[in-house]
């Protein structure tokens, strides 16, 4: 029998990581509501609501249940360590003679822009306003999103274009690696929303929250409208590292669009009701369609500008991947 690629496990174990949180859903609301009311910081991370006049009390379980997602997740990747040659993969990533600083801040500058066209874009069309913020009080929270959005840069990047795009370059190609990778890049950032629940047994709650994940007020347009602008913005990164032949640029204009974003929703507030359908929100956004204009913009005009790494010139050789190397069974 065929071994499958090292894609379509990966693939595999992403499935059985969702597939075994909603299963086990029950189990994990039944053991987290043993704990309720509780302390108050519990109360306060569960948004918990006791109940009033013989209604139960309530609590969003959709918030918390990603949080249990992620170590179901975490736990499946790790019992099934042996299945994906980590190390081979990323430490193609990261290769030793690169100017570092000048890729990652190029990629931090560009995602920065991007995040201020957006801004500029609300505040011209009279959507957003001045919140006057106080100076320390916004240095220490561009502070406490600098060391967030680096985070996430850091991780996200490492997974998705360091792990996902790579193992689909050498097993499909790279245009089925940029549609492959940034599909599942899109989808698993969609699984977002909140449900509040009322205290009690659900078998099926499960179910239920599979489809919060996926649409929004009953209509799985904002999502689809999200995964699209998702997709773009996973296209641009995997540009990037084709182009450059490291994750730095792509780690720096990830993290650099994470730290505009949150920094724009603490200067600004909003001052009007706009069309989330076509200008995206603060939050995510990616999701206007206005927004999948300056996207496309961006992916014909930021990785022309970006500084060509060493690897990068080799990249017909699929993007510095060499069969040897990312074939390497993995030994844990």
């Amino acid at each position: 029998m065929r071994t499958p690629s090292v894609s379509l496990r990966l693939l595999l174990m992403i499935v059985l990581a969702l597939a075994f949180a909603l299963v086990t859903m029950p189990l994990f609301k039944a053991a987290l509501e043993t704990a309720l009311p509780g302390p108050v910081w519990l109360q306060h991370l569960l948004h918990y609501q006791p109940g009033q006049g013989g209604a139960p009390a309530t609590y969003d379980l959709g918030r918390i249940s990603r949080r249990y997602l992620l170590l179901v997740a975490l736990a499946v990747f790790i019992g099934l360590r042996r299945w994906v040659p980590w190390g081979a993969l990323l430490r193609r990533g990261f290769p030793p003679r690169l100017n570092r600083s000048r890729h990652l801040w190029f990629g931090i500058a560009a995602g920065v822009v991007l995040a201020t066209i957006y801004g500029a874009l609300l505040v011209a069309t009279g959507n957003l306003g001045w919140a006057r913020p106080g100076a320390l009080a916004l240095a220490g929270r561009s502070m406490e999103f600098a060391l967030g959005a680096a985070f996430i840069g850091l991780l996200e990047e490492s997974m998705f274009r360091g792990v996902y795009f790579r193992a689909m370059v050498r097993d499909w190609g790279v245009t089925w690696a940029v549609v492959g990778s940034g599909s599942v890049f899109a989808v698993l950032h969609c699984i977002s929303g909140g449900l509040r629940v009322p205290i009690g047994w659900s078998p099926a709650i499960g179910l239920t929250l599979f489809k919060t994940y996926f649409t929004v007020l009953g209509s799985p347009l904002p999502d689809l409208r999200l995964m699209v602008g998702l997709f773009l913005l996973a296209t641009l990164l995997a540009l990037l590292y084709l182009r450059t032949g490291a994750l730095w640029t792509p780690i720096g204009l990830h993290g650099g669009l994470v730290f505009g974003t949150k920094l724009l929703k603490k200067m600004f507030d909003r001052t009007a009701d706009f069309p989330t359908w076509l200008l995206g929100d603060r939050t995510f956004i990616v999701s206007g369609i206005a927004v999948w204009g300056l996207m496309l913009i961006a992916i014909l005009v930021v990785p022309r500008l970006a500084p060509r790494g060493p690897a990068a010139r080799r990249r017909q050789r699929r993007c510095g991947v060499t069969q040897r190397a990312d074939s390497t069974p993995a030994t844990g």
